[in-house]
């Protein structure tokens, strides 16, 4: 489960500051556009796999540490980020109800600024929940 956490944290990064990642290496447009096609998707996998581990951290919360302080950081990180990603999908799914496409729009609105630094977070984090996983 912590590799999936790991690789949908890198994901979610990469897709966040995909321009300033293609500014610093442009060979990464072909990788970018592949993953922008299925981005709706990346962000509904991320919403539960998000919420699944936010509850795994939150069963240990009584013993608070740096790895479980960064570990709720990544899937509250990685919910943020999959609700950017997923909006289109979930418009699609509440089409009938807009209360709850209300709802997603005053989210989406809040959170659309710092989609890059969420990015970035998401790319430092998933790092470092690598190295703490492997070591």
């Amino acid at each position: 489960m912590t590799f999936f956490l790991i690789i949908t944290l890198l994901v979610l990064g990469f897709l966040a500051a995909a321009e300033r990642i293609q500014a610093m290496a442009p060979g990464t447009k072909d990788l970018i556009s592949f993953l922008r096609q299925s981005e709706g998707w990346i962000g509904i996998v991320a919403i539960v796999l998000g919420i699944i581990w936010l509850f795994r951290v939150l069963r240990w919360i009584k013993y608070f540490n740096l790895y479980l302080f960064l570990a709720l950081l990544s899937a509250l990180v990685m919910m943020a980020l999959g609700f950017l990603y997923a909006q289109n999908v979930l418009r699609g799914w509440t089409k009938d109800n807009a209360s709850i496409n209300d709802n997603i729009n005053k989210v989406v609105d809040k959170l659309a600024p710092i989609k890059e630094p969420l990015g970035i977070a998401a790319i430092v984090l998933g790092v470092v929940d690598l190295l703490m996983f492997v070591f």
